[in-house]
This record gives structure tokens, C-alpha cells and sequence, in this order.
């Protein structure tokens, strides 16, 4: 199926927990565009017409793109390193309003192993206007 209908099978519960999870993320992206809004002097509501339908923050009412990613990136083994260029996941940057991201600190592996260099825990990096890619480690406990 497309990506947004794969799930695991044979595991009791996912689908739900998944779309459980994915509901309250919205409404923590609402009210992260609330807290923009008003930072901005805009009415509260503001960005609602552009990301939920009846100003409900549930997939149910979500206008456009209201994606939910489960990324893994596995560890690499003991001794082995990327190879320069190696895809992992993906580039990529998001294309949404909002991102919201946890970070696993134990986890390591770049969106692409530079110079064949190993990556931070965490493994995200943040690209500049430039072009250029840093690392962003993770902050413990912190979306």
C-alpha cells in the first residue's frame, strides 16, 4: 500500500496506538500554530484554516498534508562504518508547517554518512540556506 497505510502485521493494537499517537500530535502542532499566532499578534485560529477542517486538530479533519513518519535507523554494528555517501533514510527536508521530531540518543546514523565520517548520536542534522548540513544531537527527554 502507500506509505501512509503500511503497518506491521501481526501486532495487536498497532494501527490504533499508531493513530492515537498521531491524534495527539496534532494537538500539540495546534497548539504549537497558536503559540506562533499570537508570538505574531495573529488571531489564535490563525493557521487553522490552512492544516484542519471545523478548527478540529484530528486526522479526521486534516487538510492536506498531516503526515505522521516512523523512521528507523538502525545501529551500526561494532566495527563497521558508512561508507561516504551511504543513504541511511533519505535526504530529505520536511515540506510540512510544523515538525515534530523525538530523537533517539542511543540511535546513530545520518541521513548520509559525510566523508565516510561516523555520525552523532541521534543522528539528525539540520541543513542552512547555504546548502551545508550540521548535526543537531539530541536534547534528552525533549521533542
Amino acid at each position: 500500500g502507500a506509505p501512509s497505510e503500511m503497518h506491521p502485521e501481526g501486532l495487536d493494537g498497532y494501527r490504533e496506538a499508531v493513530g492515537r499517537y498521531h491524534d495527539e500530535l496534532l494537538r500539540l502542532t495546534r497548539s504549537v500554530m497558536r503559540i506562533t499566532a499570537c508570538s505574531l499578534d495573529l488571531p489564535l485560529d490563525h493557521f487553522d484554516e490552512f492544516f484542519f477542517a471545523d478548527g478540529r486538530a484530528d486526522r479526521a479533519h486534516c487538510l492536506g498534508e498531516c503526515s505522521l513518519r516512523l523512521a528507523y535507523y538502525p545501529a551500526f554494528r561494532e566495527g563497521e562504518e558508512p561508507l561516504p555517501g551511504q543513504l541511511r533514510y533519505g535526504e530529505h527536508t520536511d515540506y510540512t508547517g510544523f515538525t515534530i521530531l523525538w530523537q533517539d540518543h542511543n540511535a546513530s546514523g545520518p541521513q548520509t554518512a559525510r566523508e565516510g565520517l561516523r555520525p552523532p548520536p541521534g543522528g539528525l542534522q539540520v541543513q542552512f540556506p547555504d546548502g551545508a548540513w550540521v548535526d543537531a544531537p539530541p536534547v534528552p527527554g525533549a521533542f
